[in-house]
């Protein structure tokens, strides 16, 4: 995972996402992350993520 700015960027040895969540659900963790400092808000809201069971971590084979 590469930080540049306030974006993140996956490289394709990365674990693959796949995502399983409404729009509402992530606006609202969108919010969350922006009340969060800025150094923790990509892991918040990754962990967030995985919480409410939108965010699924696969290894690539």
């Amino acid at each position: 995972m590469i930080r540049d700015g306030s974006k993140i960027k996956f490289n394709n040895k990365s674990p693959v996402n796949l995502l399983f969540i409404g729009i509402k659900k992530l606006l609202g963790l969108v919010d969350l992350a922006r009340q969060t400092e800025p150094q923790h808000r990509a892991i918040k809201f990754l962990t967030k993520m995985e919480e409410e069971g939108g965010l699924e971590m696969m290894r690539q084979q």
